[in-house]
C-alpha cells in the first residue's frame, strides 16, 4: 500500500500547511468584499443600541461591564461574545460595523483551519476502521490522498454560499465562537480517543480537555451543549466506545450514558413542561407542535439549501414562512418527515459498511436537535446551519467514493473541483452584495417579496436617504414601501410604528389609518419581538422627543395594559413618558407605576433598577412609590 501523508508526518505538515493556507486565503479573498456592509436585524438591539459593549477602551471595568450585557434579559450569559464586541467598539473607535465583521471574517477563517484538523482526524480513524474492518465495503474518503479530501472538504465548507449570513452578519458571532469551542473539543476528543484505543497516556486527559473546552464555548452561545451528542456520535460510529485498557472502555460507555440519562431528565423533567405550555408560545403565532412538525419542512429546506446553494433562496428573513398545521398540510409536511426518516434509514442500514456516512448523518440531525426542537424559537435561521454544512459535505463526501465504483462518467476530482468554482463564485456575488446596505435590502425584497422585515429593512434605507424631508423622493418611497408590508396577512405592528416616527422625523402629522391599525394590531398579534419592539419604539421615540401624538400614546398604553400578557418592562418606558412630559401626557403617572409595581412584584431586583433610574431622573418620590414607600 503506498504511503500515506498525514498531518503529523513531515510531508504531511508541509501539506496541511499548504492546504490551511490557501484555504485561509480564500475566505479572505471571497468575503472582504461583505465587510464594507452595515449593521442589520438583530445586531441593532444587541449591538448598536446595547451601551454594555460600546467600550471607549480596553479595562477590567468596560469589560466586566461588557461581560453582563445580557444579565438583566432572558438571554443571561453570552458573555464571551459580548466581551468580544466591546473590544471591536474600543480598538475601531465607535460602532464600525466594517471592523465587526472584519473579526467575524478572521474567527470563521480560524474555524476553517479548525474544520481542517477535525476532518483530517475523521477520515484517518475512517481509514483505520477500514484497514481492520473486513465487513467494510464502502471505501472511506482519503484513503490514499487524505490531505485532498480533508481540504477540499473544509474549503467547500468555508466557502459555502450559505456561511456569508453568518460570517457577515456580526451578531452570529455568538454562534461563531460556540463552533470554535465545538471544534476544539471535538479535535481534543478525537485525539484523546484514538491515544486510549491505542493505549498511549495522556488520553483521558485530552477527553477531559475536550470537556473543558465545550464548556467554554457555551459562554458564547448554548449551542455549545451540543458537543455532548457529538462525542456520542463518535462513539456510535468511528470509536466504538473501546479502549486498550478494559476500565477505560467501561468508563467511556457509563460516561455517555450518565450525560445522555441526565440530559433526557432535563428535557422531560424541565425543557417539555416548560415549553409545552400554550403560555410559552403567546410571543409566537404559531403553538408548540405546529413548530415541531414545520421543522419537517425547514430541515429538508436546509439540506437542499446546502446540496443546491441558489441565491435567489436564500432569503435570509424566513418571517413569511408558514407553519405545518398537521402532517399534511401542507403535503410536503409528509414528505419531509419521509425524507428525513429514510436518512435515518440508511445511517442505521450502513453502520458497519460505511460508519462516516453514518456519523454524517447524525451530526447533521445532532447539529439542529435545539434548534429544531420545542423551543419557542422563530421557525428558521440560515446560521443554524454553520456548523451543520459539515456533515453534509463529509456525507457527500462518502457517496461520491463509491461513484468509480458504479462506473459514473465524473470523477470526485472532477466534481470537487467544479463544486469549488461554483461556491467561490456564488460567495463572492453574495459578500459583494451584502456590502452594499441598499443593494442586500433590495435583494432580500426581489427574492421574498411577502417578508415584512425586508419590506421594513428597505423602508428605512430610504427613509434615512430622505433626510426627513417629505419633498424627497425617497420619503415618498419609504412611506409607499411601509404601507405595503402593513398589509401583509401576518405583518405586525412595525410597519405601521416605522410610518409614524418616519412621519414624525419629519415633522409631519401622520395618518389617522396608521394610528388606528397600530392600536389595532397591539391588541390582537401575539406579544412576540415584532409587537413588543413596535410598542417600545413608538413610546421611546416620544421621549427621544419626537412629536408623537400624545393622545394616541394613551391610547397605545390602555391597549398594551388591556393585555394580561404584556411584560412590566413594555409599560414601564410609558411611566417615564408620563413622568417626563406631565402637561402634555394624558397618562397619569401612579396608575401606570401601580400596574408595572403589580405585573413585577415578583422581580424585586428589577424594581429597584427601575427605582433607581427613576431617582437619577429626579423622580425619587415614583421611585418609592414604584418599590413600595419605607419608613
Amino acid at each position: 500500500m503506498n504511503q500515506i501523508a498525514l498531518p503529523g508526518q513531515a510531508r504531511g505538515i508541509s501539506h496541511f500547511a499548504l492546504a490551511a493556507a490557501a484555504i485561509g486565503l480564500a475566505v479572505l479573498i471571497l468575503y472582504w468584499p461583505g465587510t464594507s456592509g452595515s449593521f442589520i436585524f438583530d445586531d441593532i438591539p444587541n449591538i448598536t443600541e446595547q451601551q454594555a459593549v460600546h467600550a471607549d477602551a480596553i479595562n477590567q471595568d468596560t469589560l466586566s461591564e461588557a461581560a453582563g450585557a445580557y444579565s438583566s434579559r432572558f438571554l443571561r450569559g453570552r458573555p464571551l461574545a459580548t466581551i468580544t464586541f466591546a473590544v471591536d467598539h474600543a480598538r475601531a473607535g465607535g460602532l464600525d460595523a466594517g471592523a465587526f465583521k472584519q473579526t467575524n471574517l478572521f474567527i470563521h477563517a480560524f474555524n476553517a483551519l479548525l474544520v481542517l484538523l477535525l476532518v483530517s482526524q475523521l477520515l484517518k480513524q475512517a481509514q483505520t476502521l477500514r484497514l481492520n474492518d473486513t465487513q467494510s465495503t464502502a471505501p472511506a474518503p482519503g484513503t490514499r490522498h487524505l490531505i485532498v479530501w480533508a481540504g477540499t472538504i473544509t474549503l467547500l465548507w468555508a466557502i459555502h454560499p450559505l456561511q456569508v449570513s453568518t460570517v457577515l452578519y456580526v451578531v452570529q458571532r455568538m454562534e461563531m465562537l460556540a463552533v470554535t469551542f465545538t471544534l476544539l473539543a471535538l479535535i481534543s476528543y478525537c485525539h484523546g480517543r484514538r491515544r486510549q484505543i491505542q493505549g498511549r497516556q495522556r488520553g483521558g486527559a485530552l477527553v477531559a480537555g475536550a470537556l473543558a473546552l465545550a464548556a467554554i464555548g457555551l459562554l458564547a452561545k448554548e449551542t455549545a451543549v451540543l458537543f455532548v451528542l457529538f462525542a456520542f456520535s463518535l462513539e456510535l460510529t468511528l470509536f466504538g466506545f473501546g479502549a486498550r485498557k478494559q476500565h477505560t472502555a467501561l468508563m467511556i460507555k457509563a460516561s455517555h450514558g450518565l450525560i445522555l440519562l441526565a440530559a433526557l431528565a432535563i428535557y422531560l423533567l424541565v425543557v417539555i413542561p416548560t415549553f409545552a405550555r400554550p403560555e410559552a408560545f403567546q410571543i409566537r403565532d404559531f403553538t408548540w407542535h405546529e413548530r415541531l412538525l414545520t421543522q419537517l419542512r425547514i430541515l429538508p429546506l436546509y439540506l437542499s439549501q446546502i446540496l443546491m446553494p441558489i441565491l435567489d433562496r436564500m432569503p435570509f428573513f424566513y418571517d413569511d414562512y408558514t407553519p405545518s398545521t398537521s402532517l399534511f398540510k401542507p403535503l410536503s409536511t409528509f414528505f419531509g418527515g419521509l425524507l428525513l426518516a429514510s436518512l435515518i434509514a440508511l445511517a442505521v442500514a450502513v453502520r458497519r459498511s460505511a460508519p462516516l456516512l453514518t456519523l454524517a448523518i447524525l451530526w447533521f440531525f445532532a447539529a439542529h436537535a435545539l434548534t429544531s426542537n420545542i423551543f419557542n424559537l422563530e421557525l428558521a435561521f440560515e446560521h443554524r446551519n454553520y456548523f451543520a454544512v459539515l456533515p453534509v459535505l463529509l456525507g457527500l463526501a462518502c457517496l461520491l467514493t463509491w461513484l468509480p465504483n458504479i462506473r459514473v462518467r465524473f470523477s470526485p476530482a472532477l466534481i470537487g473541483i467544479l463544486a469549488i468554482g461554483l461556491f467561490a463564485t456564488l460567495t463572492m456575488i453574495r459578500a459583494a452584495t451584502w456590502g452594499d446596505p441598499l443593494n442586500l435590502a433590495m435583494h432580500h425584497v426581489a427574492i421574498n417579496p411577502e417578508s415584512e422585515r425586508a419590506r421594513l429593512e428597505i423602508g428605512f434605507i430610504y427613509g434615512s436617504m430622505s433626510g426627513g424631508d417629505t419633498n424627497s423622493p425617497f420619503y415618498a418611497i419609504a412611506v409607499s414601501t411601509f404601507e405595503n408590508a402593513s398589509g401583509l396577512p401576518r405583518s405586525s405592528p412595525m410597519p405601521e410604528q416605522a410610518l409614524i416616527v418616519l412621519a414624525a422625523s419629519a415633522d409631519a402629522e401622520a395618518e389617522e389609518d396608521w394610528w388606528n391599525s397600530f392600536v389595532n394590531k397591539l391588541e390582537s398579534r401575539p406579544m412576540g419581538a415584532q409587537t413588543r419592539g413596535a410598542a417600545n419604539a413608538i413610546v421611546r421615540a416620544r421621549l427621544y422627543p419626537l412629536p408623537i401624538d400624545d393622545e394616541w400614546l394613551a391610547k397605545t398604553y390602555e391597549t398594551l395594559a388591556g393585555r394580561p400578557e404584556t411584560p412590566p418592562d413594555l409599560l414601564m418606558p410609558f411611566a417615564s413618558y408620563a413622568l417626563r412630559f406631565p402637561e402634555n401626557s394624558h397618562l397619569d403617572p401612579r396608575t401606570v407605576l401601580g400596574e408595572v409595581r403589580q405585573r413585577a412584584s415578583q422581580d424585586q431586583e428589577q424594581l429597584d433598577d427601575w427605582a433607581a433610574q427613576l431617582t437619577a431622573a429626579g423622580h425619587p418620590e415614583a421611585a418609592q412609590f414604584l418599590v413600595g414607600r419605607r419608613d
